[in-house]
């Protein structure tokens, strides 16, 4: 009997520790899930990282709920994709909420798209937002490579106890990225000027580093006239383009009818997985079928 009770106790103050250490792990924050997957490679286990637009939601379109408004007020640090109209919509009132939060931009300083670089009336590579630049900044290996030594500086400064550990998270993950990089360069080595459709534009990125022609069915979050659906038809026909991709977060319906008139395949991606390793990988492996 005083075996079980010691153990009992034993488990109950292992518990409440852990309880304990849990309950004051610091908290930062981020607006997309991704960016938890980059955050967590060069944390660690130390650090909790919450999200602001869950998954399966559009950073188009999302609001934050009040019990997440509520979980923000405990972020030491806001990590911003930088521009996406989420962000734009609610940063103000994300502030508001913690004002003593540190807002870490992290596409400040990188070579970003903007809506001037080829125009709205241009369909290669052409993408649809209103906020200046292209916000995709998460789905090119090279960028993130500047995305995360940002977030590495800005962690060893708010928590330089655990610097040395995330030095070499760091070092890791960088390699991880050079890793995607050259994996990416050998499936994509004969793609030089290939295109592809996509109904949002979120492969900007890559298809800069690629050369390749990205052509978007929407603009600015609208739904495509018949016209625009025909000319961008003719246009895949006329450049013998094969490849739809489509997205969870957006109706397929023209991507299935432009796929069937241009007698092509379409390709199914999430590029808003956690899994970023695997979203890389796979739009890889589209170009190689």
């Amino acid at each position: 009997m005083r075996r079980i009770l010691i153990l009992l106790f034993t488990m109950f103050v292992m518990f409440g520790c852990n309880n304990e250490q849990h309950k004051y792990k610091p908290t930062v924050t981020v607006s997309i899930i991704p960016q938890k997957f980059f955050v967590d490679k060069i944390a660690g286990d130390w650090l909790s990282v919450n999200v602001m637009i869950p998954p399966g939601s559009s950073p188009a379109t999302y609001e934050p709920t009040p019990m997440q408004m509520k979980e923000l007020s405990k972020s030491q640090i806001y990590f911003r994709i930088g521009h996406i109209t989420f962000e734009k919509a609610w940063m103000d009132k994300l502030k508001s909420v913690n004002p003593n939060m540190k807002i870490v931009d992290t596409s400040e300083g990188l070579d970003l798209i903007s809506e001037e670089a080829f125009g709205n009336n241009k369909l290669e590579n052409q993408h649809t937002h209103n906020t200046g630049y292209n916000p995709h900044i998460w789905l090119s290996p090279v960028l993130v490579k500047e995305q995360a030594k940002k977030i590495f500086n800005i962690l060893k400064d708010e928590y330089p106890e655990h610097k040395e550990v995330m030095e070499a998270n760091l070092k890791d993950f960088l390699i991880i990225c050079d890793s995607v990089k050259e994996n990416l360069d050998v499936k994509l080595k004969n793609a030089n000027g290939t295109g592809y459709i996509v109904y949002h534009p979120v492969w900007s990125y890559l298809a800069r580093d690629y050369n390749l022609k990205q052509i978007a069915i929407e603009h600015n979050g609208k739904e495509p006239t018949a016209d625009k659906l025909k000319y961008i038809i003719d246009f895949a026909k006329k450049n013998n383009i094969k490849i739809v991709f489509v997205q969870k977060e957006f109706s397929d319906i023209q991507a299935q009818t432009i796929s069937k008139e241009i007698g092509g395949r379409v390709a199914t991606m999430n590029p808003l997985d956690y899994n970023w390793l695997n979203t890389m990988k796979e739009f890889g492996d589209v170009f190689l079928k």
